[in-house]
């Protein structure tokens, strides 16, 4: 038996040479593989050896001190508020995103991988998931509400057009509120802004801000903004074609963004789950139809006055698009070209809801209607 006290030659050439190898995967590139089969190869023989210097080589390589050095650093970022989940690789547009559930950034090491990774970031990521589900989101992060791509197709199409003056990083809106900041660094927010002065905004429960930048030759993009001091902490990119492949649009279709709002929900068959429409544009003729997607069922796509029984080529005109809760009565309030009242329509010309009913109108005065399911399809019924 090998006395522990005095190792031979032999076990500190062991000893030196995998404490070596430890390093060199971290400082220069050596094979991580190989590394860490010379590393266990030492180990199990200072084990076998029954040598002090196993814990030794526990204690002093770097498969052990780095992994525990990034658990260290990761604990230490979440209570400075500066915690990031690390990765590599080239992220896309939307990796810089707030992630919705740690409420924490992403950083990437770049597209040169190291395969020292696992040691390096992992440990950081564990600390950072830790004491976020123990102590909950770091300081200084937004904590609010944070809707996903679906949501907000719900939220900015009912949202306000307003215009804004772009002054260096900011953006500031013409009705009283908080300026959005925007990214000159990373992002190219600038370049979005400037196209145009035009934006639809919707605040979300007084504490989160959809933007969506809209006009000719704008990309289409909507920021998430934190009300509190508009810092911006999400991106949704290529959102109408996002939103259009979400809902199952026709890809000859895209959202008409021009129309506000171009979108609502209600419940407008007979099942509970939620249902969309959605203003959309014919790709070519630029001819407007209505896109109603039923949340538990089929969807249908409404071009003109013949698919519910009008008298309109298509939607161009829609100024107004709204939803008509259940329970309402309607009726044709247009007889022999005269528009009449309530009074003077019988009670079995009326219709009271069943379900909620979609009302699309022109802008300012002029033509309308109401349209609601039936039987498997959707019925007009004029409201001028």
């Amino acid at each position: 038996m090998i006395n522990s006290s005095k190792p031979t030659a032999l076990i500190w050439t062991v000893f030196g040479t995998a404490v070596a190898v430890s390093w060199l995967a971290f400082i220069v590139y050596f094979p991580v593989l190989i590394g860490l089969a010379i590393w266990c190869g030492a180990l199990l023989y200072l084990f076998i050896k029954r040598t002090k210097l196993k814990w030794w080589l526990l204690l002093v390589s770097a498969w052990v001190i780095v992994p525990l050095l990034s658990f260290v650093a990761g604990s230490s970022a979440y209570f400075q508020g500066k915690a990031t989940i690390e990765t590599f690789g080239l992220p896309d547009e939307e990796f810089y995103n707030l992630d919705p559930d740690l409420r924490v950034w992403y950083s990437t090491s770049g597209c040169v991988v190291m395969e020292t990774e696992p040691f390096k970031q992992t440990p950081n990521n564990w600390a950072v998931r830790f004491w976020t589900r123990l102590l909950g989101p770091q300081n200084d992060v937004y904590k609010g509400g944070y809707p996903t791509r679906e949501e907000v197709a719900g939220y900015i199409g009912q949202g306000k057009r307003l215009h804004y003056f772009q002054s260096g990083d900011t953006v500031s809106f013409d009705e009283p509120g908080q300026p959005l900041l925007l990214e000159v660094n990373r992002y190219n927010d600038l370049d979005i802004f400037r196209k145009t002065s035009t934006a639809v905004l919707f605040e979300l429960n007084k504490e989160c801000l959809l933007v969506q930048p809209v006009g000719e030759g704008v990309e289409n993009v909507v920021f998430l903004a934190d009300k509190r001091g508009g810092k911006i902490f999400a991106r949704y990119y290529d959102y109408p074609a996002v939103a259009a492949t979400v809902y199952g649009i026709d890809t000859v279709y895209k959202i008409s963004s021009t129309h506000q709002p171009y979108m609502v929900t209600g419940h407008f068959n007979a099942d509970v789950q939620l249902d969309t429409v959605i203003l959309v544009k014919h790709g070519v003729t630029g001819a407007v139809a209505l896109y109603i997607k039923h949340g538990g069922g089929p969807s249908f796509v409404l071009k003109n006055g013949e698919d519910v029984g009008g008298l309109f080529e298509d939607l161009q005109w829609v100024g107004q698009l709204a939803v008509i809760k259940k329970g309402e009565v309607i009726f044709n309030n247009v007889v022999d070209g005269e528009i009449v009242g309530e009074q003077q329509v019988p009670d079995n010309k009326k219709i009271r809801l069943e379900q909620d009913g979609i009302f699309v109108h022109e802008e300012e005065g002029g033509g309308g209607g109401i349209l609601y399911f039936k039987q498997g399809k959707y019925v007009w019924v004029q409201q001028d």
